[in-house]
């Protein structure tokens, strides 16, 4: 109370609240699209008993969502989250009361935020009438390609547009972007990299960021706010959605068309959960744990030697010492099946061909028994495109 009598402390009040909604308001691009179907659209909403309770519904609502349903049990603040295993509206299961809800109301859409309100979450209803979970890279993607032509039909699209996105983010993003005439950025992973990079483009006239967004449903829009924030990302999710259904599609017909324009992209998250005492313990002895990492290859001062499975650990060679073309070979428990049979020419060069394997390595005991060293090798154009098949890990050979 002194401290606030001496003015050291100013309360916000609700006209903080009135201030932030009407710049989150601002971002609403198609109301009309909303119209056609709020006689037909059913969607539901969990905040995960989180501050998402109050602003959520109301920006929903003030969109001109008008069966909106909330998960009743879900709506109350409460640290412990009573109700889920975990508040995290990555994990699918978190959705389950909120999938109950769906059923009953027939929702075409489950939306939630995280106690904190900075990221979102979406389901859909498959044409099966299951509730599948849309990944925080596949909804980015679907977000900034709706917001492009949202903003492109509105005439509210900045001259100069660019998009951010996080460099573990899907590359599907920058294709998108750059296929519509929006510039798309890396930054490191977390906001802040993002607001700074936005800052920086913006003040040297170098672009006017539309949208930003991490794998991990996190997303940035609009001037207001430089930090991920779920209660924008909900109002225009929903938007999106509404567009979507007004000419027949849901969210899952859209991604669809997405892979179909750009290109198929694939993706697996896996999330490593360490609680309490003992996983702050395990993540102690991993971080102390001694580390192998990319070393860059030197001419000058050495090379790196690979290991079976394509890993560059940090041990320095000397340099080659052969006159003619040299190859670093190691050692395989077999030979590698895609290397024993000679290839035909690659459709993604006219000059590159893969030769047959070379007679030195093409016996199984050359693979298995021989150690590891220089030595030359009379081998053709390769194109290392295709060293292995996609996706799959691989030993190389290295030449000099």
């Amino acid at each position: 109370e002194q401290a606030r009598a001496q003015g050291l402390i100013t309360l916000l009040g609700r006209e903080t609240d009135d201030k932030f909604l009407s710049h989150v308001l601002d971002q609403i691009n198609d109301r009309q699209a909303v119209a056609q179907v709020t006689d037909a659209f059913r969607m539901v909403y969990t905040p995960f008993h989180g501050t998402g309770y109050q602003q959520i519904p109301y920006v929903l609502e003030q969109l001109g969502i008008r069966y909106l349903h909330c998960v009743p049990e879900q709506m109350v603040i409460d640290g412990t989250f009573p109700t889920v295993k975990s508040p995290n509206p990555e994990t699918p299961e978190s959705f389950a009361l909120a999938q109950k809800l769906a059923k009953e109301v027939d929702a075409q859409l489950i939306l939630g935020s995280d106690p904190d309100a900075d990221r979102v979450a979406i389901q859909v209803k498959d044409r099966k009438g299951d509730y599948v979970q849309i990944s925080g890279n596949q909804t980015g993607v679907l977000l900034l390609d709706y917001l492009i032509g949202a903003k492109r039909r509105a005439g509210t699209l900045p001259e100069n547009p660019v998009a951010l996105k996080s460099l573990v983010t899907t590359q599907l993003a920058q294709v998108v972007a750059e296929a519509n005439g929006v510039r798309c950025y890396n930054t490191f992973t977390g906001f802040k990299f993002m607001a700074e990079k936005k800052n920086q483009l913006e003040a040297a006239g170098q672009g006017h960021v539309i949208f930003s967004y991490e794998e991990s449903i996190g997303y940035m829009i609009g001037d207001y706010v430089r930090d991920k924030d779920a209660v924008t990302a909900a109002l225009l999710l929903t938007e999106m959605t509404a567009w979507y259904a007004a000419r027949g599609m849901t969210l899952l017909d859209a991604l669809q068309a997405i892979y179909e324009t750009y290109g198929y992209y694939g993706e697996n998250t896996l999330n490593l959960v360490m609680p309490g005492l003992e996983g702050m313990g395990k993540m102690q002895a991993i971080m102390a744990a001694p580390t192998r990492s990319r070393a860059p290859r030197s001419a000058s001062s050495g090379t790196t030697r690979p290991a079976p499975n394509g890993t560059l650990p940090q041990e320095r060679l000397p340099p080659w010492s052969w006159q003619g073309p040299t190859c670093w070979d190691t050692s395989w428990p077999t030979a590698p099946p895609w290397w024993s049979v000679p290839r035909a020419p690659n459709p993604r060069s006219k000059s590159m061909f893969w030769p047959p394997a070379p007679t030195a390595l093409t016996a199984k005991e050359k693979w298995s028994n021989t150690p590891p060293g220089p030595r030359p090798c009379g081998i053709g154009p390769i194109d290392l495109l295709s060293l292995a098949p996609p996706g799959k890990p691989a030993g190389f050979l290295f030449f000099q």
